[in-house]
């Protein structure tokens, strides 16, 4: 075996489960992984378009395959990139719950009025303005609004 796939395997870890090359029903060939996710992942919709390789999910084994001409890094690339989005998801996940709970001390502090409360506002730190795409405290100028004022 190759020593770029044994290493591309070994990155993988206990996902690995396995990797062939198969021949379908009309005689094509492609090579194929599978790995075994944690239950609560979900594969990225956009694996197909990113990486050209086909994903899915059945009895708990995550199946990655392409046309045999395709690289086989390619498959491990759409691999990669899934677990990438999973642990980013439970690591967005535990950060959203931290911040419920800092959330929750605010309005629970009784020093903090509604007025005081209303002004909340959120700021990415090093930022001027919100990331956010919508900035409550601010209303959005309509394309007639600002026509007007270019009038």
């Amino acid at each position: 075996m190759n020593k770029d796939i044994k290493d591309r395997i070994k990155n993988l870890g206990d996902y690995f489960n396995e990797m062939k090359v198969a021949t379908g029903e009309n005689g094509e060939e492609y090579i194929y992984v599978t790995v075994i996710f944690p239950r609560e992942w979900v594969l990225d919709g956009r694996t197909l378009d990113k990486y050209g390789v086909e994903c899915s999910t059945e009895n708990g084994i995550t199946y990655f395959w392409a046309d045999l001409d395709t690289e086989f890094s390619t498959v491990f690339d759409a691999i990669d990139y899934n677990i990438k989005v999973n642990r980013e998801a439970q690591e967005k996940v535990v950060l959203f719950n931290k911040k419920i709970g800092e959330l929750r001390e605010i309005f629970s502090d009784e020093e903090n009025d509604i007025e005081k409360l209303k002004s909340l506002e959120f700021v990415f730190a090093g930022e001027k303005e919100s990331a956010l795409p919508f900035n409550p405290g601010k209303k959005k100028k309509t394309k007639t609004e600002t026509e007007k004022v270019d009038e």
